[in-house]
């Protein structure tokens, strides 16, 4: 029934969307940013990635939004997909302090 449903949807002009969210970067210690380690799993997910910051800039440990170091805007083919990775976010993107 759904898979009948989609085709006729589609073809009237609606658009399907996509689950988005924005993530923002901070560093849990004081340092050099050195980089971002980005999983499989949210790589195909990113639509933009805006950095504040640039390797071998000092960053400081997150203590308000000013230590923000960069923000990414993430686009999820479903709903649950989105907040499982959101809820998990530090296990898919890690920021690399020395």
């Amino acid at each position: 029934f759904a898979s009948t449903l989609i085709p006729d949807i589609q073809s009237v002009g609606i658009e399907i969307q996509r689950a988005k969210n924005m993530h923002k970067f901070r560093s849990l210690v004081n340092g050099k940013f050195k980089e971002l380690d980005i999983s499989d799993e949210v790589k195909d997910c990113i639509v933009e990635n805006r950095m504040f910051v640039k390797p071998g800039d000092e960053v400081k440990k997150f203590h308000n939004g000013g230590d923000t170091i960069g923000i990414m805007c993430l686009e999820f083919d479903t709903v649950e997909h989105m907040n499982h990775c959101m809820d998990n976010m530090n296990d898919y993107i890690k920021v690399i302090v020395e």
